[in-house]
C-alpha cells in the first residue's frame, strides 16, 4: 500500500511537470480570447491579420497610467504602421458581478479611443497565469510577437523603463524590416 502511494504521488508529480509551461523567446505566445473594452471580443494573437504585437499584461487599476504612458509612445512611434500593434491586458477573476464593476471602472479610466486595445481576461486566473508564466501579480509582463505568433522578446519587470521600451522598438524594427 505504501509503495502504490509513492508511486502515485511520483506519477502525478511528473504528470504535473509535462503541463507546467515555461515561455521563452521562440515560443509560439499562447492564443487567449479576451473581451475588449468597447465589447468586442478579440483573439491575440490575431491569426487573421497577423502583426507584430506588443502585448502588456497588468493586475492592478494603479497599473493603468504606468501601462498609458508606454503606449502613448509606442503609439507616437507606430501608428502610421499597419503591421504593428499593441494590446493591454487585464487578468481578472471570473466573478460576474465583481468583473463587471472592474471593467465598468476601467472603462472610465481609458480613453474611448484605446478601448479596442485594452482586454479584460475574466476566466480561470490561475490557469492562465500558469499558460503565460505569470508568477507575481505586482509586476507588468511584456511579450513581443511576430506577425508568426511567435514570441520576439519577454521580460517581466515592476516598472515600465525607458530601457525596456527602447529593447522592445529595437527588436520591433528588427521585426518589419
Amino acid at each position: 500500500m505504501k509503495k502504490t502511494a509513492i508511486f502515485c504521488l511520483i506519477m502525478t508529480s511528473f504528470i504535473s511537470l509535462l503541463y507546467a509551461f515555461d515561455l521563452k523567446p521562440g515560443d509560439v505566445f499562447p492564443p487567449f480570447t479576451a473581451r475588449s473594452l468597447n465589447d468586442s471580443m478579440t483573439t491575440v494573437p490575431n491569426s487573421v491579420t497577423p502583426k507584430v504585437t506588443l502585448i502588456i499584461f497588468s493586475f492592478s487599476r494603479k497599473d493603468v497610467s504606468a501601462v498609458e504612458a508606454w503606449t502613448d509612445t509606442f503609439t507616437a512611434k507606430y501608428k502610421n504602421t499597419p503591421a504593428v500593434s499593441y494590446i493591454q491586458a487585464a487578468v481578472i477573476p471570473d466573478m460576474p458581478f465583481i468583473s463587471g464593476i472592474i471593467a465598468n471602472a476601467m472603462k472610465g479610466a481609458i480613453s474611448k479611443e484605446r478601448q479596442g486595445d485594452f482586454l479584460i481576461y475574466s476566466g480561470d486566473k490561475d490557469s492562465m497565469m500558469k499558460l503565460l508564466s505569470i508568477g507575481d501579480q505586482s509586476l507588468f509582463y511584456v511579450y513581443l510577437t511576430g506577425k508568426d505568433g511567435k514570441i520576439i522578446k519577454m521580460f517581466s519587470t515592476a516598472v515600465l523603463s525607458r530601457e525596456y521600451l527602447d529593447a522592445v522598438f529595437v527588436a520591433i524594427d528588427k521585426e518589419i524590416k
